[in-house]
Parts: C-alpha cells; structure tokens; sequence
C-alpha cells in the first residue's frame, strides 16, 4: 500500500513561505495494491511534483503553524510510507518505486537489452538471470522484436514502452506514471492501457497523471482531482461521475433539421428547464427540472419527431476536469 500524509511542498524557503505559495497544501492518499489511481488536474497542479517527492527526486516541505497562543511553531514535513515503511530518503526507497517519465530518458545508443542490463547491475544477478528478466519485461510492453536494435531509433510509442520496461526492472511495489501515453497514436494507447492493467493484476500499487482523460476512464479504478494544491474530489470512477450527473437527456434526431422541434416539445412539458444545441448540430441536451424526467420524455414521444437515440445525460472526466478547474 502506498499512503501519502500532510505532504506539502513550497519552492521558497518554508519558514517564510506563506499558505498561497506551497504547491501541495497537505496531500493525504491512501492506494491500495491492484489499484490504479488517476491523479487529473490542470497544468501546475502539481501532480508530477507528488510524483517527485514519491519517489524521493525531491523533498517535501515542512510548514509553519500558529498555535491558539499565537507562537509560531514550525511542523516537520508530511510521511511517505509504502506498506507501513517510510520512505526517508533514496536508501530507503530500495527500488520499491518504478517511475515513468512523460518524456523517458534512456542511453539511446544502447540496444534495449544493453540499456536494461546496465540498469539491472546493481540488483547483483547473474548474466543469465538477467537476460532471463530483461526478456521478460520487454516481452511483457511488445518490444521482444526490437531487443536488439539501438534505442536511437524507435519510435515515440516504443520509447514509451521502453521507458516502462525500464521502470519495472527491481520489480517494484507501487508503479508511477506521468502521461504515459501522450502523443501516442489510438493503437499505441490501448497498447499502454493494457500494459497498466496487467500491473495491477500483478499487485502493484498504480499512479498515473495524464491529459487524455479518456484514458482515465478506461483504466482507472479510482481517481483524484488536484485543485489549488489539495485533492478536492477523490473516489471510484463510477461515484465520482455520478455525483455530477446532471438532470438532463441527451437526444440525437434522424435529422438535424429537427433539433429546434424538440426543443419547442420540450418547453411543453411541465418539467421543463432548458435546452441546449450542440454546435454542431449533432445533438440536443435538454434539462428537466426535479421531477420532471417523465414529463420531458411523453413531450417528445407525442411530438412523433424521428430520434436516433434518448439517453441520459452521463458526465465524463472531462467535464468534471473542466466543472472543477472553473470552481477551483
């Protein structure tokens, strides 16, 4: 288990520093093994800065409180602790973290197999144990193929990949990831999605910070938003988008032409709210009020204009993204 506690980071000097200019403002997360956590926030969030301090890049800050006597009294930093060890400093960390860059950096002119020996020296394996496990990790991302071929001259999404075999090599516990598939093509993400899956399968303790929040919704077990340095919005995916659902159905016509006579329908209706057409034409949002999602639907049925499709209206990660950094 990876557990985060009153973790704060300020890039001043802290005993000066005040509340408005600490990064993280007291992170508190707990994630379980076979978990795969979705840290979402704007750029500056401070979600790679977490990130750092996880796996000790950089420290975190201790703070200064008032007390009720009014002397200023200086708190150490917050606690990271994976399964009920702290994690002080590099020594400590023991290879128990993979860390997965958005941009991974690697000695190109290495082979893979060369580049993940030279990693695996310190674990003290024999050459053959070695190759045995290097084997295994290239086999396990899709790049057995390219073992032997110089990493100068892969791709993007095979640098990637390259990156996470290299994150993987001491076996460790809880796995970060920074954007693990941006600038991907649509193949080369559903590659990495199923690469995060199966580590969690194995039960590894899984972060990962992206933009592609479509990404977040097919991989993530649970998520958090990271707004203005704390984590406002956190719980499984399926809680957190519920609670912004909101009152409202969503209605794709057989004809474009016809948005405008459902929403003149739906003004009939005692349950009415508002209406909203997509610019594009492409479909009709209308909101009820409480109550009245009954009222909404007899109105358009009896208006016997042509619908491809009436659903309820879902919320996605990107509205929440988007809700949460305009609240925030």
């Amino acid at each position: 288990m990876l557990k985060i506690t009153n973790i704060r980071k300020t890039y001043m000097t802290p005993q000066l520093a005040s509340p408005q200019d600490y990064v993280l403002k007291g992170i508190n997360l707990e994630i379980l093994p076979g978990e795969i956590f979705g840290l979402i926030g704007a750029n500056g969030a401070g979600k790679t800065t977490l990130m750092n301090i996880i796996s000790q890049i950089t420290c975190a800050s201790g703070h200064t409180v008032i007390t009720p006597e009014g002397l200023r009294v200086f708190e150490k930093p917050g606690t990271i602790e994976i399964d009920g060890e702290e994690i002080k400093d590099l020594n400590s960390l023991k290879g128990k973290v993979g860390y997965m860059l958005d941009i991974p950096a690697s000695h190109e002119f290495m082979t893979a197999m060369e580049y993940l020996a030279y990693l695996s020296a310190p674990q003290g394996l024999s050459k053959e144990e070695t190759t045995e496990q290097n084997l295994k990790l290239l086999e396990s991302v899709g790049l057995t193929y390219a073992k032997d071929r110089r990493i100068k001259g892969y791709s993007r999404g095979m640098k990637q990949k390259m990156g996470i075999a290299a994150g993987l090599v001491t076996n460790p516990k809880v796995v970060l990831m920074d954007e693990p598939s941006s600038a991907l093509d649509p193949q080369g993400r559903h590659e990495v999605i199923e690469i995060i899956k199966n580590l969690a399968k194995e039960g590894k303790v899984v972060m990962l910070s992206t933009h592609v929040l479509s990404d977040v919704e097919k991989v993530c077990t649970r998520v958090g938003f990271l707004i203005g340095g704390e984590i406002k919005i956190t719980g499984p995916i399926k809680e957190v988008t519920q609670s912004f659902n909101e009152d409202a159905y969503r209605i794709v016509c057989k004809d474009s032409i016809h948005n405008m006579k459902i929403v003149e329908a739906a003004k009939k209706a005692k349950g009415f709210k508002e209406a909203k057409i997509k610019k594009d034409g492409s479909d009709v949002l209308v909101f009820f009020k409480e109550g009245g999602r009954v009222d909404i639907l007899k109105a358009i049925v009896a208006s016997g204009i042509e619908i491809d499709s009436i659903s309820l209206k879902q919320a996605s990660m990107e509205d929440i993204f988007l809700q949460t950094n305009v609240r925030g």
